[in-house]
């Protein structure tokens, strides 16, 4: 297996993407039509801001402009709201960059950073990107049900971007930035008296970047100011958001994806020599278009390299659902099964998926698609067109173990008893790979084949048999047994499924990713390989 190696950051690794198009296999990379979007929308900004941001000087005029006549556009906007939405467009085109971060920040690195990020955060040269229907929103997704604004003019607009804040931050943290919350409070001298009050805009910006909290909090900051003359009052307040992965997490990650790339979660679809065929399978049924991608297959290539990183490697499962509009004119649904990806060794894999990975994959899937492209407009128009509607569902995941499956295994078929004492079917994993896909799927997955034998000292074939059985997930059974731990006077402990269940989820999270060495003389699995519904492991 040829391995790419990739040390730049998302925008290199999605010139990838556009590199091989769809591959060879136009249904197997589908999923990454979204990226493609993303980058095509991203080009058209780059050259709508190259050739309309001629000069500095022509921006201010511009500018200028803009707010001198805003309040006499017919159309039926009000002039406060028409003016704070002029100002914050406007900070795109009046190098709103070089302001909000700290001048010894705003260097290289800093600036490539925010670049690599714009592909889905727009923070560096628009606060509020998310707010807009049109080319500041990159990802063409209506944001619109994660904030809520309130115009009680003449008196004062509100604005809670608090669900926005909560919704991107593992996303943003994930792509590698450093969330930032903003939140003013201004009232404007004068007659009008307006009060304008935003509460926790997001703001993703570069690691090595650094806030410049005077952009905001003076008074007089031109970047953050709706008021047409001076203020009575001015306020805000700059939050630095704490990682939701350990220090020591997003170190090791962030080695991973420099030297391999094995972190990225959309890995095995940029690499050139991958043909997605071998995994994939596509059916119509019912007028609704259908992938089954199963990457079994690439994992035992993947741990190595992984592991040779100071990661361990895992692989987890989801859904992505489309309407019509997506691909072609009929419904679109793809499952994709046991998708490699590298984790750092001294990371939570619980909250590193539930907060990072997941998370990241439902901002850019889920959620309604407008269809303009090049239209610009605020919050959700009521002419808006939507293209599609998506939804996101992950279906667990689980680390990678080396392969130990002998041909000559046994497990128990079943349990039965004859003269009232018990006799116990036993097979062997040759037996088991010589039989149909629908029988192993069955005797693998199902729960009455999930059974123990002390008297025979054999387990199920989900455990006996881990090659033959890696592309069913097992249902699980409430008293299975698992390898809990090893004591030196015991000897091997074990737990079953139904106590694993009954603990706090930090405890569950804790023995779900513990791996206990028991050798090779024991029917019984780890935790995540038996209880797979407790550890969400599938």
């Amino acid at each position: 297996m040829k391995f790419d190696i990739i040390t730049s950051t998302t925008a290199i690794l999605f010139v990838h993407v556009l590199l091989i198009g769809r591959g060879v296999n136009a249904r197997g990379v589908t999923r990454m039509d979204r990226v493609q979007e993303v980058l095509r929308n991203y080009q058209r900004q780059k050259q709508k801001l190259s050739t309309t941001a001629s000069s500095s000087k022509t921006q201010e005029h511009q500018r200028k402009y803009d707010v001198d006549t805003v309040g006499r556009h017919s159309n039926g906007k009000d002039y406060g709201i028409r003016r704070a939405e002029t100002f914050i467009h406007d900070i795109a085109s009046m190098g709103f960059l070089e302001n909000v971060v700290r001048k010894d920040d705003n260097n290289d690195t800093c600036t490539s950073e925010n670049q690599d990020l714009s592909w889905y955060f727009s923070s560096s040269t628009n606060p509020i990107w998310f707010y807009y229907i049109g080319y500041d929103n990159f990802l063409r997704k209506d944001f619109s049900p994660y904030f809520e604004c309130t115009n009680a003019l003449p008196d004062y607009i509100n604005c809670d971007y608090t669900d926005m804040l909560e919704y991107s931050v593992g996303p943003c943290q994930f792509l590698g930035g450093t969330m930032y919350s903003v939140s003013l409070n201004q009232t404007c001298s004068g007659e009008d008296g307006i009060m304008y009050n935003e509460t926790n805009v997001p703001m993703c910006l570069g690691a090595s970047c650094t806030f410049n909290e005077s952009s905001v909090e003076d008074d007089n900051s031109y970047y953050f100011d709706y008021c047409e003359d001076s203020h009575a009052n001015f306020e805000a307040d700059v939050v630095k958001i704490e990682s939701l992965v350990s220090e020591e997490c997003d170190a090791e990650v962030q080695n991973i994806k420099e030297t391999t790339g094995l972190q990225d979660p959309d890995y095995i679809f940029i690499i050139e020599d991958i043909d997605v065929a071998l995994y994939c399978t596509n059916e119509t049924i019912d007028g609704t278009l259908f992938d089954a991608c199963d990457f079994t297959p690439l994992l035992e290539d993947y741990r190595e390299p992984c592991e040779n990183e100071g990661g361990i490697l895992y692989k987890y499962s989801d859904v992505l659902n489309f309407t019509e509009g997506y691909y072609l004119d009929m419904p679109y649904e793809a499952a994709y099964n046991n998708l490699p990806i590298c984790v750092g060794a001294s990371c939570d894999a619980k909250n590193y998926f539930d907060k990072h990975v997941f998370p990241y994959h439902a901002f850019v899937i889920e959620g309604d698609f407008y269809q303009q492209e090049d239209y610009y407009n605020y919050i959700t128009p009521v002419n808006i067109t939507y293209r599609y509607t998506a939804t996101y569902q992950s279906l667990g995941y689980s680390p990678v173990h080396k392969s130990t499956e002998n041909p000559y295994s046994k497990f128990l078929l079943s349990v039965g008893v004859e003269d009232g004492e018990q006799v116990d079917e036993i097979k062997m994993c040759k037996w088991l790979s010589e039989k149909t896909d629908n029988r192993k799927e069955s005797i693998c997955s199902k729960k009455k084949y999930q059974v123990y034998s002390e008297q025979s000292g054999v387990g199920p074939a989900s455990i006996a048999c881990p090659d033959t059985c890696a592309p069913y997930c097992h249902a699980e059974k409430r008293n299975a047994k698992f390898i809990h731990k090893m004591d030196d006077t015991k000897g091997l402990i074990t737990k079953q499924c139904k106590w694993l269940e009954s603990q706090d989820e930090d405890v569950i999270a804790s023995i779900c990713d513990t791996e206990v060495d028991a050798g090779d003389e024991t029917m019984y699995g780890q935790a995540a390989e038996t209880c797979t519904e407790t550890c969400g492991s599938c």
